[in-house]
């Protein structure tokens, strides 16, 4: 994602950071969703 950014805009851009640090946090949230999802599914076929 940044790779793309800096090509349209070469020169320094704080907030660039600010969103890729704002990506991170969604794609770290979705992926506890997907656990908890997964822990749900399959934690009562585990214990049975």
């Amino acid at each position: 994602m940044a790779n793309q950014v800096y090509v349209v805009h070469p020169e320094r851009q704080p907030h660039i950071g600010r969103v890729k640090d704002m990506a991170a946090g969604a794609v770290l949230i979705a992926a506890i969703a997907a656990g908890c999802v997964g822990i749900m599914i399959f934690l009562p076929k585990l214990i049975s």
